[in-house]
């Protein structure tokens, strides 16, 4: 794990329960525009930066040094 949490650790950040991150997840549903920005929120304040290119979207994620 990059983020060094869970899906319960992400559903209680978001939060959303761990059915909408699992159906997302698997491509069963694509979640509303607020839950989107929730979960996206949650992994940015654990340190993920989305990275939006031609067509694509990536994930960097930057190790933050010990407190």
């Amino acid at each position: 794990m990059l983020l060094d949490q869970n899906q319960d650790d992400l559903a209680a950040a978001a939060p959303v329960s761990r059915k909408t991150l699992f159906d997302f997840e698997t491509g069963d549903i694509e979640p509303k525009i607020a839950i989107n920005n929730r979960i996206r929120k949650a992994l940015e304040d654990w340190g993920a930066s989305f990275v939006v290119g031609e067509g694509v979207v990536g994930v960097a994620v930057y190790s933050r040094p010990a407190a």
